[in-house]
Parts: structure tokens; C-alpha cells; sequence
């Protein structure tokens, strides 16, 4: 079990978070990895054609990989950064403990337990999914070299589903919610999951007054998922493409097809100048 207040650097095996004079008074931990006030550096990974070298985990966290080393740049818990560096860092912690891939662990506790059964966190995705699996654009039209990026930086970017499969955890975090009885996981855990910090981040989720969600995108696809915690609503939209800008548009017109509290577009305010 993990403790999300204490130093990950206890549960970390084959690679610690480098001491320096940002963790002389307070420590890296899961609760400031999953909020983003870690204080850790590189925002997200750019992902690998088929044909480069894949680091390993704790390469990519030194900065071995195509991105910056993963290390602290400011005091934990001083402010919001989002960092995909950290989640990374939480993907290595969960495999020291369970002696196990990042794929396994997640098929055996989540995918396979919410019915993501066309699910998988492999990469590089394995052959079985290629026939199935979308193909990435830039924004111009191009394709993707070889299709899709490769992620070894699995938790924050690595997720291959379906969008009738990913609203099934959002079904389930619902339910949970509502129904204050424990499921995946404990009610108590998700009330702080879902409880809004800084920059309105949870554990995990942005929250809102009315919902939960995150957006994302990986090297030509992008996503959002939003769901509302107190109506039978979750609206998930995925695109095979660098140029997202349909993705708001599509949110906005379905939250006003259901009367969706909390999403609406930005106004601006015209001021005559003198």
C-alpha cells in the first residue's frame, strides 16, 4: 500500500529522486506527483518512431531519452507545475513495488476490472492492436512516422482505448461518487481524488464545481473527457490529430444539447477605445 504523504523515494527501487536544495524541507510525494506541486520538471514527452532506441524508465528520468532529465526545480508543494516527468516517476514507483510491467499492473488492477477488455497500456503497441489501431495526423495532414508515437513514459501518455472503454471509468468514478459506496476504489480515496486543489487540480483530474476530466494529447492524437459528478453525464472526445481546435467546439455543442452545467465559451468583451 501506498501512502500518498510519504517520500516516494521509499518506494522508489531502481531509481531515487536526486536530493537537492529544494527537497531539504520537504520531500517529493504521491499526493504532490498526482496534484502537480511536486515541483518537478518536463511538462510532456514527444514520444519515439518505431525505428529509435527506446530508453528504459529510469533513462527517460535521467535524461537519457529525447527530454530533459526529471528533477526537482522548485520546494514541493510551493505552487502548481504540471509535470508528466512526475507521473513518470509514480509509473516506476508502482513497478518496484509490484516486481511487475506498467501494462500488467494496470490490466490486472484497472483495464481488466472496469470491462476495458480492447484496452492496453504496450508500447510499442503489440501486433494484435495494429489492425484496430487509429493513425496519427499532424496538423497539416501528414501522417505520423510509422503511424504512432512509442511511449515508454507509459502513465502520463501511454493509454491505448476506445472511447466506449475510457467512459467506463468515468462511469465508475461516477457511480462511486454518487452512490458513496467503495468500487475500484474506496469512496474516502476518491472524495480526495476529486477534492480541487491548486490551479483546481485533484488526484489526478482538474475538478470543477460541477465536474471532473482532463484533456491531453500525444504526438498526432489529442482527447478530452469531462464528467459531472452529480448527473448521469460524461462526454469523451478523441481525434487522430495534432489540429484539436474541433475538440471544444464538439464540447461546447454537447453541453448545450444536455444542459450541461459548468461549460461554456470564452466571451470577450468589446471596449471602445478613446
Amino acid at each position: 500500500m501506498i501512502n500518498l504523504d510519504t517520500d516516494a523515494n521509499e518506494y522508489l527501487k531502481s531509481w531515487k529522486v536526486p536530493e537537492n536544495e529544494f527537497t531539504k524541507e520537504a520531500k517529493v510525494t504521491t499526493r504532490k506527483i498526482l496534484n502537480h506541486t511536486a515541483g518537478l520538471t518536463v511538462w510532456g514527452f514527444p514520444g519515439y518512431d518505431k525505428d529509435d532506441p527506446i530508453p528504459i524508465v529510469p533513462e527517460v528520468l535521467d535524461g537519457k531519452g529525447n527530454k530533459d532529465s526529471v528533477r526537482m526545480c522548485k520546494k514541493p508543494g510551493e505552487s502548481w507545475m504540471y509535470s508528466g516527468g512526475g507521473y513518470t516517476i509514480m509509473e516506476l514507483m508502482i513497478t518496484d513495488l509490484e516486481g511487475s510491467s506498467f501494462p500488467e499492473i494496470m490490466q490486472k488492477d484497472v483495464l481488466g476490472p472496469l470491462g476495458m477488455i480492447s484496452s492496453t497500456f504496450e508500447n510499442p503497441l503489440s501486433e494484435k492492436y495494429h489492425t484496430i489501431a487509429a493513425t496519427g495526423y499532424r496538423g497539416d495532414g501528414t501522417e505520423v512516422e510509422g503511424k504512432w508515437p512509442i511511449y515508454p513514459e507509459m502513465a502520463v501518455a501511454g493509454l491505448w482505448t476506445m472511447t466506449s472503454q475510457l467512459i467506463l471509468w468515468a462511469k465508475e468514478i461516477q457511480h462511486i461518487y454518487q452512490s458513496k459506496k467503495d468500487g475500484l476504489l474506496k469512496s474516502s480515496t476518491l472524495n480526495e481524488m476529486l477534492t480541487a486543489g491548486m490551479n483546481d487540480q485533484g488526484l489526478g483530474p482538474a475538478v470543477s464545481e460541477f465536474s471532473f476530466g482532463h484533456s491531453g494529447a500525444d504526438e498526432g492524437f489529442g482527447a478530452i473527457m469531462i464528467a459531472w459528478k452529480d448527473l448521469p453525464y460524461a462526454v469523451v472526445i478523441r481525434i487522430n490529430s495534432d489540429n484539436g481546435s474541433i475538440i471544444q467546439e464538439i464540447l461546447l455543442s454537447s453541453a448545450a444539447e444536455y444542459d450541461l452545467p459548468g461549460v461554456s465559451p470564452n466571451r470577450r468583451k468589446v471596449q471602445t477605445m478613446r
